[in-house]
């Protein structure tokens, strides 16, 4: 269907390309320089990190907050722009490195909940009716450090304290998933089901493909006894995390379901597979179902013998 489309734009992409890896890499664009490519580059908003709008905002006071604000509102009237949203940048200070709105720090949590007040004091001093949450940091790689539930419960306080300090203000989510595997571990204790528990503990969870050296590329094909170790880590229902599993290249397993299969998170389920030809490396491949909820497989352990 055909549409008219406007766009939007955001400081960050003319950037000195600093970041914790490296250093700058391009000299400094001043802010109303760029306002003015912005226009000449066909869009007509702005996309605004809090302290894009304010820089060193948490050295100014709530009121000196919005008339740096307003100042930047009436440069952005001058060349045709908007304010599209305003993001509070939450994920830079060291208060909120293990997560700004979860964090297990309640002086933590609230300067992430004044932050964020003043980030609406921005938005609204700029006209812009959303504010945009990017969830950088919270959550954990190691999942026993938070409880999942009482994390988005945290979450969902944070925004019904947002609302309720400007109810008119609107709340968008940009969820942070992770981009590639990641590892996850449970204590043996919590498990149950087939196999070995402190196997089913731990695994990774994401991966695509695992590749395991058996022996010397000089080595002949011979039979191994591959046994794959499965295990629900998080409260994945039946039929959400669903995936296939290939060894050398050929499928052993449709549809995996671990949960349904295991009747329960936390509960192993083994599966063995006798006679796959291995010359020096056994491949592993995990591949999501297309309908599947949640598209991260996940392996729990690999047992691999040689057959005679």
């Amino acid at each position: 269907m055909a549409g008219e489309y406007r766009f939007s734009f955001g400081p960050w992409n003319i950037h000195e390309g600093a970041d914790p890896f490296g250093p700058t890499v391009r000299d400094t664009v001043k802010f109303g320089k760029k306002l003015k490519m912005y226009k000449q580059l066909g869009f007509e908003g702005v996309q605004f990190h809090d302290d894009d709008a304010v820089p060193d905002m948490d050295d100014l006071s709530p009121k000196q907050i919005v008339q740096k604000a307003e100042e930047v509102r009436d440069m952005l009237q001058g060349e045709g722009l908007v304010a599209e949203f305003v993001a509070p940048r939450l994920w830079e200070d060291a208060r909120t490195i293990d997560g700004a709105y979860t964090s297990n720090e309640p002086a933590c949590r609230e300067y992430a909940k004044q932050r964020s007040r003043r980030t609406i004091d921005i938005a609204d001093a700029l006209d812009a009716k959303l504010v945009v949450l990017w969830l950088a940091r919270e959550g954990t790689y190691i999942r026993e450090a938070k409880d999942s539930k009482v994390a988005v419960e945290r979450i969902v306080e944070a925004i019904d304290d947002m609302l309720a300090y400007n109810p008119r203000v609107k709340i968008a989510i940009e969820p942070s998933d992770p981009a590639g595997p990641t590892t996850f571990r449970r204590h043996s204790s919590r498990l149950s089901g087939a196999g070995l528990r402190w196997v089913a503990a731990s695994g990774i969870e994401g991966a695509t493909e695992v590749t395991i050296s058996l022996a010397d590329r000089k080595a002949k094909t011979r039979p191994y006894t591959v046994s794959l170790h499965f295990a629900e880590p998080g409260q994945a229902k039946p039929g959400e995390r669903v995936f296939s599993v290939g060894l050398q290249g050929a499928t052993v397993l449709e549809n995996l379901d671990a949960a349904a299969e295991a009747g329960a998170p936390l509960k192993a389920v083994v599966k063995t597979f006798g006679a796959v030809g291995v010359k020096d490396k056994l491949t592993i491949t995990l591949t999501p179902s297309r309908n599947a909820k949640i598209p991260r497989p996940i392996l729990c352990g690999v047992e691999v013998a040689a057959e005679p």
